[in-house]
Order: structure tokens, then C-alpha cells, then sequence
């Protein structure tokens, strides 16, 4: 296996650590690679001439506790998948190269191959109409070669055999349970990395959420990891290292913690869910309409805290068409649409095909196509259901 030396660069502390003792952190070597972290799977490269890659950006407003730092640049953003905590492309501006689909790719100095492959919990996503594809990231810069797994399902045969082998791998956390060795191990034999650095976990020293996945220690408890202080790691290909092979950075300084008007608007918009629940499951008409007009409470109180985040207008829009009001789901959801610049792909892609279906049903056939159209324009959506039934809507409309 190939050693590399690992010059890391303590962004937050000040200085970095290499053979020959503290280097001044303004004048960093040269024709090195930058591996800069920002949060959760959220990754910037950046090349020897300074091309910026950065890899799946991550939505600030839902799910996480965090919010995804301004001002980022990057020459070209890579997504492993559709999903709002790896697909938040629209922080950097329409003029940014995005690269979402399997092929062969150059960037400046950067060479950049997607292979196809598939997300974790296929069923899942089956069950709810969705495709769960994931697309394996290998970049190749400055005499390294990068890969980010994204959220891949266990690996097997062909995906090893397809990425070859590693310098340095960027991989869920829950690769080190101990549920997963078998297939850890086969993949670490394989691919054979010299450094991994674990990604997809709780940053609890920013937020308490998402419950549903545990902070870095927790994963860690078998390994003996180096703890930089800082979110910056400068690998040197041509020095021989003496690092240990797992390297656990610190995420961005810049995130910051949601506010407590946000976090108020999830528990309400929490509720309003719930209560469209209970409404579906609700064989009594009149309470289940009472459900309904509780469920639109909530999720009135969830825009007046965030008015910025797409669900609250789609679940309160989803509530008014319930209850037939038509025109007023109608303007609920465009203002949502409006006021939400950095809504995730999927919530676009629902409130879009809402308001297809709405102004269809009004009478406004010519309106309806341009909601449908956009549907079936986003190839790249897990929504794949809402995209198929939006392609045969517009194809019956445009032949009346």
C-alpha cells in the first residue's frame, strides 16, 4: 500500500502538523491537495492550481439542526444523490457546474468519474414510488485519488471492482458499526485506502439533531482515530507519512445552529403531519376534517416562524386541497415557491406537481403544463412516481 504524508492544516487552531514541526498556517506548502470539510457528508477539494470540487452541499433548514455556510466557492459541485442533506446545489449560484450523473469528467486539473450504483434501503424507497440510485465519486488530482461513497447501499463486487483502488476514502460512518464488518473489511482488502475519512454522522457539538444518527464517538468506539483540530486536512503524495489511517475532522466553523424559530416551526409542522395522518386514517368524515383544519393550524404556525422553507407551504397547501380550497391552496403554494430560493429538489418537485394537479382540476389547463413540465424535466429526481405520472399528464393535456 502506497504511505502518504499527511500535512494537517488545524484551520481552527492555527498551525500545521507536519515531519518538520509548525508551519506558518498563511504560507502552506505548495502543489498540495486541500480536503476541507464542511458538515455531515459535505466535502470541498481543492487541486494543486486550485480548482474547488465540492460534493454533496447540504440543505440548511431541515432535517440536520445546521445550516450549510455562505459563501462557499467552488468550480464544479459533484451530488451522490437527490436527497436535501446531499443536493443543496442551489447555494452556489446557476453559473456552477453540477455533476449528478455517472460518466467521466475534467475540471481544470481534476478528473472526475461517477459510478453508478445504489442508494442504502432500496425498499424504502421503492415503496414510496422513489428510485434510490447513488452515484460513487472518484476524483483523481495532484497524484491522489479521492472517492465519495454518498450513501451507497454495502458494497459489493462490481462497485469495488469499478472504483479500484483508493487514496483516500470518504465513507459513512456506519461503515465502522460492528453489524457491518464483514463487508468494512472486504472493502478496506480491496480498494485498499491509505487514509478514510468518516462522514454522515450527529455533529453534536453544533446540534442535538438528527436523532436518528449518532455522533462520531459513538462510531469510533472500536478504532483509534486522529482528532484534528480543525476542517482542513493537506495531503502531500510525495512524502512518506506516518499518520495513522483514520482521520476524523472537525466541521466547518463557519455552520452555524438552527434558531429557535426553526426549531419551534419543525415541532409545528411535526404536528401538522401527524394530524394529515390521522385524517387519511380517519373513517369518521367529520373528524377527519377536524384533523385536517388542526393539521393546517400548524402548518400556518410553522410558515409564520420559517417562512423560507418550502414543506410548511407544501404541507398547508396539501391541507387546503383536502379541505377544497382550491384557490386558496393555489396561492398558498405559489407564495411558498416564492419565498423559498434554497427549497431541496424534492419539495420543489411536490409542490410543483400540487399545483399542476390544482390548477388542472380549476380550468387552467395552459398553466397546469408548465407546473407539469417542470416535473418531468428534473431527470434527476428520486421522485420518480410524481415524475411518470407528470409526463403522462402532460402528454394527455397537449393532446386535447
Amino acid at each position: 500500500m502506497k504511505l502518504i504524508t499527511i500535512i494537517l492544516w488545524a484551520a481552527l487552531g492555527g498551525f500545521v502538523v507536519s515531519d518538520w514541526g509548525p508551519v506558518d498556517p498563511q504560507s502552506p506548502p505548495a502543489a498540495l491537495v486541500n480536503l476541507e470539510y464542511i458538515g455531515h457528508a459535505a466535502f470541498v477539494i481543492e487541486s494543486p492550481t486550485g480548482t474547488r470540487i465540492a460534493i454533496d452541499p447540504f440543505n440548511s433548514n431541515i432535517w440536520l439542526g445546521y445550516s450549510f455556510p455562505d459563501g462557499i466557492k467552488a468550480d464544479a459541485v459533484l451530488v451522490t444523490h437527490p436527497h436535501y442533506d446531499h443536493d443543496a446545489t442551489y447555494y452556489f449560484g446557476d453559473l456552477t457546474s453540477v455533476f449528478r450523473s455517472p460518466g467521466e469528467f475534467r475540471i481544470g486539473d481534476v478528473s472526475v468519474r461517477g459510478i453508478e450504483s445504489e442508494h442504502a434501503g432500496r425498499a424504502r424507497f421503492l415503496d414510496v414510488g422513489q428510485t434510490p440510485s447513488n452515484t460513487i465519486w472518484v476524483i483523481e488530482t495532484g497524484g491522489l485519488r479521492i472517492t465519495h461513497l454518498g450513501d451507497n447501499r454495502l458494497l459489493n463486487e462490481i462497485d469495488l471492482e469499478s472504483m479500484g483502488q483508493t487514496d483516500i476514502l470518504l465513507i459513512n460512518a456506519a461503515y465502522f458499526d460492528a453489524a457491518n464488518l464483514d463487508m468494512f473489511t472486504m472493502l478496506i482488502e480491496t480498494i485498499q485506502p491509505d487514509i478514510m475519512v468518516p462522514m454522515h454522522y450527529r455533529h453534536h457539538e453544533i446540534s442535538d439533531l438528527p436523532r436518528s444518527i449518532r455522533p462520531i464517538g459513538d462510531y469510533m468506539a472500536a478504532y483509534d482515530p486522529l482528532y484534528v483540530d480543525g476542517n482542513i486536512a493537506v495531503f502531500d503524495p510525495d512524502n512518506l507519512g506516518k499518520w495513522p489511517g483514520l482521520i476524523v475532522l472537525k466541521p466547518s466553523p463557519e455552520i452555524e445552529p438552527w434558531s429557535d424559530d426553526l426549531h419551534k416551526a419543525w415541532i409545528e409542522a411535526n404536528e401538522g403531519d401527524e394530524k394529515l395522518s390521522d385524517s387519511e386514517n380517519e373513517t369518521d368524515d367529520a373528524r377527519a376534517e377536524e384533523a385536517l383544519w388542526e393539521g393546517l393550524f400548524h402548518y400556518e404556525s410553522a410558515m409564520d416562524l420559517a417562512p423560507d422553507v418550502l414543506r410548511f407551504g407544501h404541507g398547508a397547501g396539501r391541507a387546503l386541497a383536502t379541505l377544497g380550497q382550491i384557490d386558496d391552496a393555489i396561492e398558498t403554494l405559489d407564495h411558498a415557491l416564492a419565498r423559498a430560493p434554497h427549497a431541496d429538489w424534492t419539495g420543489r418537485v411536490r409542490a410543483h406537481m400540487l399545483l399542476g394537479e390544482l390548477y388542472e382540476s380549476s380550468g387552467f389547463p395552459s398553466v397546469a403544463i408548465a407546473h407539469y413540465a417542470y416535473v418531468a424535466g428534473q431527470e434527476h429526481t428520486h421522485e420518480t412516481s410524481l415524475r411518470e405520472r407528470a409526463i403522462q399528464r402532460l402528454e394527455e393535456l397537449r393532446k386535447e
